[in-house]
C-alpha cells in the first residue's frame, strides 16, 4: 500500500506497532460517540482488528485505509477511501481522530486531498460518505469536500440499527 503525502499529513499503510494509536482512539468516549452504537472496543477486539487490517492492505495497493501522522511522527488517527461492499462496492471515504486534533482543519484536509486523489489518480466516478444523523462535525467535513447530502439510508453496517446520512459526489 502506497503512502501519501497532505500538506501537513502523512497518510501510510499501518504497521503492526500500531495497536496504541487504535487503542487511543477506539477507547475514547467521545470519539466514538457516532461510531456504530457508541460501543467502545475491548483491547482483545483492537488486537485481532490489527493483523486484518495489516492484511487488508497487501490486496489494497493505492487505496484502503491509512494510519495518519503529523510531521513530526505524532500519530492523529486514520483515514479511508475504500470500497464498501454493503453499497455496492461504492467508494466510502471516511476518518477517525484523536480529540486533541479536533477542530484544527485536519479531518478536512485528509478528506479533500482523498477526494481528489479518489476522481485523479484512482479514476473513481462515485465517492461517498457516510456518518450518524447527529454528527454535524463529519457532516460538514464532507460539505466541505464536496460531497452533496443525499439523505438517509437504512444503516449498512450490521452492528448498527438505524439510519445514517448518505452523501456522494458522482463525476
Amino acid at each position: 500500500m502506497i503512502s501519501l503525502n497532505t500538506k501537513r499529513l502523512l497518510l501510510r499503510p499501518f504497521l503492526d506497532t500500531d495497536l496504541q494509536n487504535l487503542i487511543d482512539l477506539d477507547t475514547d468516549p467521545e470519539v466514538m460517540r457516532y461510531i456504530g452504537s457508541g460501543k467502545l472496543s475491548s483491547l482483545h477486539e483492537l488486537q485481532e482488528l490489527l493483523p486484518k487490517l495489516l492484511k487488508r492492505q497487501e490486496s489494497w495497493a493505492d487505496y484502503g485505509t491509512w494510519m495518519a501522522d503529523l510531521s513530526n511522527g505524532e500519530n492523529i488517527g486514520w483515514f479511508t477511501l475504500k470500497p464498501l461492499a454493503q453499497l455496492d462496492n461504492d467508494f466510502e471515504i471516511g476518518y477517525r481522530l484523536k480529540r486533541k486534533f479536533w477542530g484544527q482543519g485536519l479531518a478536512t484536509e485528509g478528506s479533500q486531498f482523498l477526494v481528489q486523489y479518489g476522481f485523479g489518480p484512482l479514476n473513481l466516478k462515485k465517492i461517498i460518505g457516510l456518518t450518524d444523523p447527529g454528527n454535524t462535525g463529519s457532516q460538514n467535513v464532507l460539505k466541505k469536500s464536496g460531497l452533496i447530502y443525499k439523505g438517509l439510508i437504512p444503516n449498512p453496517f450490521e452492528s448498527t440499527d438505524g439510519d445514517c446520512t448518505l452523501f456522494e459526489k458522482i463525476i
